[in-house]
Formats: structure tokens, sequence, C-alpha cells
């Protein structure tokens, strides 16, 4: 579907600037509401997802592809940091046209939300939403 992460940053930019919104290009958001909902584990995930998802609806770029690190000497380039107003959390956008980053990515995004926290240390863990987009 796309040639590079680039095609996919662009695509992304103009789904969040025409509506603001990314949630109606999630595919099968319906698995989440299968399962046990008695296991602790279980409703502890099924929770988390739903504040994931209901912070992306109302989106606002604030940085895209730029530098975030407060050192000189290093490079953390997130695609997206974006706001949500209505649920007032960050979410950290990193795309991947492969399977094959999937672990570097996670690793990267965890190294992405400590350094946004660093910009606002009373932020809680919990005020920014992950988010690891493929186009596989």
């Amino acid at each position: 579907m796309f040639n590079s992460e680039a095609d996919i940053q662009e695509w992304m930019r103009a789904v969040i600037q025409s509506d603001g919104s990314i949630k109606s290009n999630l595919h099968r958001t319906d698995l989440i509401n299968r399962g046990r909902d008695s296991y602790f584990a279980y409703r502890a995930i099924h929770d988390s997802y739903k504040c994931a998802i209901k912070s992306l609806g109302d989106l606002k770029i604030v940085a895209e592809d730029i530098n975030i690190s407060r050192a000189a000497d290093e490079s953390l380039r997130p695609d997206f940091v974006l706001y949500s107003p209505s649920t007032e959390r960050i979410v950290i956008v990193e795309l991947k046209n492969s399977k094959a980053s999937s672990r570097q990515a996670g690793a990267e995004i965890g190294a992405y939300a400590a350094e946004v926290r660093s910009y606002a240390p009373l932020m809680s863990e919990g005020d920014i939403i992950s988010v690891i987009v493929s186009s596989e």
C-alpha cells in the first residue's frame, strides 16, 4: 500500500488535518471486545485500549518528524507528537513500513515518551498514549 514511511507519514498528516481523527482508520478494533471480562489482566488491557481510542478522536499536531531531544548529542525524532484536547493527553505515533522493525519501534516510542515527560515532569505515564502504525 505504501512504498515508504514517508508515504505513510504524508497520508497520516492528511488524515489528521482533514478531520483531526485517526480512529476511523483503525482495523479490527472489534477484537478488543472479545475475551474474558472477569480476568484482571484482560480488563486492564481493555480499559487501557478504550482510553487510548478516546484520545484518537480529535488530534492536533504538536510536532512532526523533528528532534525532541533536550541533549545536543542525541536525536529523538518521533513521526508525530499529537495532542488530544478532549482527553488532555499526548499521543506519540511511530510509523513503520515493515513488520521486521516492531521491537525497534517499541523501544523508540518508549524513549520518545520519556523525553516528552522530561519537558513536563508532573505528567504521568498515563497522560501519554503510544501508537505504532504499520502498513502490514
